[in-house]
């Protein structure tokens, strides 16, 4: 099948997937493992990844400019928390602060852009490990 086809598939009673399921205008971030970040560098690693994946967001073609200004504010926090953890007397909690605020941001999109729930989980999952690596 290519992309292009239109295929229904009519299902009675539940579907259990065993991992991600993703629809139509979904993006998986599931690829970001962010569980093997346990350096400062790996975890610097993982804040671009992210900002990567912020940046094939903004790319949606059907995305109201609220919701990319919205888009945009969590990317800014995303880069000031790539910007504190370059200081060498960095506080986890300063940067667990600044990911929470742009997994907040990613968390209200997430019922208008549905592939945005997944960076929000992502960046939860950075802010937790940030004071497991600098501290706090």
């Amino acid at each position: 099948m290519s992309k292009n086809d239109k295929t229904t598939i009519n299902v009675e009673g539940g579907i259990h997937a065993g991992r991600d399921v993703i629809q139509g205008d979904q993006i998986n971030y599931g690829d970001i493992q962010i569980t093997n970040a346990s350096t400062p560098d790996e975890f610097t690693q993982k804040l671009a990844e992210i900002q990567s994946a912020i940046q094939t967001l903004k790319q949606q073609p059907d995305l109201s400019s609220a919701q990319t200004r919205n888009i945009e504010a969590a990317e800014e926090q995303v880069s000031k928390a790539a910007g504190e953890v370059q200081n060498p007397e960095t506080d986890g909690k300063d940067v667990q602060k600044t990911l929470t605020e742009a997994k907040e941001t990613f968390d209200l999109l997430s019922s208008g852009i549905a592939s945005a729930a997944g960076l929000g989980v992502v960046l939860g999952n950075m802010a937790k490990l940030a004071i497991q690596i600098f501290g706090g």
